[in-house]
Order: structure tokens, then C-alpha cells, then sequence
């Protein structure tokens, strides 16, 4: 009904706009038909922190992926707050080579990534190993360094999507090791939400067990029974 208004979030990702976090939270609130206000973070800790203390709704953070697996560094981060896991996202992960309008791919001596990407991409890096490898903290601050870049030496790891937002030319497309390359989001919020018992839901544990022979079976057949 578009006379109702519109429910407003203030979303934590990963970057800033054109990350693939930004993705996942844009794609998240139109489903929902929420409107996103979005809140950029330089960290997975700051996104933790900037829902807990209230200056964002909810917070988004990139669990697993098929190709590079589980993201080690949220489980970390999991382990020290009380926030709950309130909702999930998965989204198709397409990496291109993401260039200046009217720059060469032959040119290219720099390319600027987040480590994920590079890990999810390391077959296509291999095979040019002329290629220079500059870390960032996201995807996003790899294309504003190409943005700010001089020349056209440099280009970013990214999606054709968030390169579009920085008028950036997918140069190369389908870099991943793995034709289907997927990430799952999880969405943390400071209350947990109330699920009727007649639709499906996950419940996420993160446990640890005692450093002796048979911990983990213990620990399994326990959930068995």
C-alpha cells in the first residue's frame, strides 16, 4: 500500500557503498520494502558495536561463502556480544575486473581487493602473476583507491554492480574459482525476534568443548538425543 509509510533502518555493513555487504543489506530492506539508511563500517567489530550501542537497527555480516568457506573472523566477533542473529541473506558473489573507463586491461599492474575476493579468486590470480596485489579492508575502498588512483595502471576486485556506482568498467568478468560463488549474510540486531512455532527457523550455537578424546562426540550425541 503506498500510502503507508515506508519503515525506516539504519543498516551496519562492511565498507561503504558498492561493497558486497552494501548488496546484501540494499537487497535485504527492498524485499522488505524497508528504507535503508546506511551506515558504513571499517570493521566487523564496528559493526558489532555500532548496534549495540544503538546507532544502527541492524548490522550485517558475511558468514560464509562456497567458495573461501566459513568467515572465521565473525565468529570471533560473535563470541563477545549479546546481539541475535534475527534474519539471513545469500547472494550471488559475481568478481569482476573493475578498470577506468577507456583503461587497458594490458596496462594493469595494480589490483586493489579485500581479501576474500582474492582468496575466492586465487585460479584467476595465478594465472597472471605480473599482477600486483594491494589488501583492503573492503570492496568499496578498492574501488575509490582506482577512483583516486593518477593513472590507469590500477584496477579493483568487485562486482559489475557496486563498480557501476563508482563508474567503473567490469574490464573482466566470472574471476572466481567457482562458477556458483555465493556468500550468506547473517543479520544481528540487540533483540532477538519471536518466531511462531509453525515456521521453519534456525537456532545458530557456538560451542566449545573441553581438550579430551571424544569432546566433540559428547557433544553431538547430546543433540542426537
Amino acid at each position: 500500500n503506498p500510502e503507508i509509510q515506508q519503515q525506516q533502518s539504519t543498516i551496519a555493513y562492511l565498507g561503504a557503498r558498492g561493497s558486497y555487504s552494501y548488496l546484501a543489506a540494499s537487497r535485504f530492506c527492498q524485499r522488505r520494502q524497508v528504507e535503508m539508511v546506511d551506515l558504513g563500517c571499517q570493521s566487523f567489530d564496528e559493526i558489532i558495536k555500532s548496534v549495540e550501542l544503538g546507532h544502527a537497527d541492524l548490522g550485517f555480516l558475511p558468514i560464509e561463502n562456497t567458495s573461501s568457506g566459513s568467515i572465521n573472523e565473525v565468529y570471533d566477533v560473535l563470541q563477545h556480544t549479546s546481539l541475535s542473529i534475527v534474519g539471513e541473506t545469500t547472494i550471488e558473489v559475481g568478481h569482476c575486473l573493475l578498470t577506468k573507463n577507456g583503461a587497458s586491461v594490458d596496462k594493469v599492474t595494480t589490483v586493489f581487493a579485500h581479501p576474500q575476493p582474492i582468496s575466492q579468486c586465487s585460479h584467476w590470480l595465478s594465472q597472471h602473476p605480473n599482477l600486483t596485489l594491494a589488501y583492503c579492508s573492503s570492496s568499496a575502498e578498492a574501488m575509490q583507491k582506482v577512483i583516486d588512483a593518477d593513472d590507469d595502471s590500477v584496477a579493483a576486485i568487485g562486482s559489475a554492480e557496486g563498480g557501476a556506482l563508482y563508474q567503473l568498467n567490469a574490464a573482466e568478468t566470472g574471476l572466481a574459482n567457482q562458477k556458483i560463488n555465493q556468500s550468506r549474510f547473517i543479520v544481528v540486531a540487540r533483540k532477538a525476534v519471536a518466531v511462531p512455532s509453525q515456521l521453519p527457523a534456525k537456532t545458530t550455537l557456538i560451542m566449545a568443548t573441553g581438550q579430551k578424546p571424544g569432546a566433540l562426540v559428547e557433544t553431538l550425541l547430546v543433540l542426537k538425543a
